[in-house]
């Protein structure tokens, strides 16, 4: 988040706070992943955006891409589970570009805490896989974007 601001984008004043631990353990998405993941992780630090009346581009936390809540992971799970045939049920997604592409995780491959990050594209001929090892190194190359200027701002304050 402080790359965003340093960049001086409204982006982070979006960005909803954490699950509580109380609130991890209630959530459906956690039922059947053991505690300390990275996933618990990236939700305890923030749990989606507030997006109603907000520019998608304002959401974004990379060029394209925005984090969802928890809640939304399992409507959005639920959802495509049940009417895309190429969805699996251990598919939850984690960030979204507002259509129907999705950065998700399979909950049946973390391992030892760590959650690999997967693509998902239906719309387009890219192959959906694995892009990154872990949500840590997701999130270090999101931030190795913003420090060496890969990602810049648009004139109309956008990613």
């Amino acid at each position: 988040m402080q790359a965003q601001i340093s960049l001086g984008l409204e982006n982070p004043q979006h960005y909803q706070q954490g699950l509580t631990e109380i609130q991890l353990s209630e959530s459906p998405l956690f039922l059947d992943i053991p505690p300390g993941s990275e996933l618990h992780d990236l939700f305890r630090w923030r749990n989606g955006v507030r997006s109603q009346g907000v520019p998608m581009g304002k959401l974004w936390i990379q060029p394209g891409f925005y984090q969802i809540s928890a809640d939304e992971a399992v409507r959005d799970n639920r959802y495509a589970s049940a009417e895309l045939g190429d969805w699996l049920r251990s598919w939850y997604p984690i960030l979204t570009d507002g259509g129907g592409g999705r950065r998700f995780c399979d909950i049946n491959v973390i391992s030892r805490g760590l959650v690999p990050v997967f693509y998902y594209a239906p719309d387009s001929n890219l192959v959906s896989g694995r892009i990154y090892d872990s949500i840590e190194s997701m999130v270090a190359t999101i931030l190795e974007c913003y420090e060496r200027h890969i990602y810049f701002v648009r004139s109309a304050g956008f990613l």
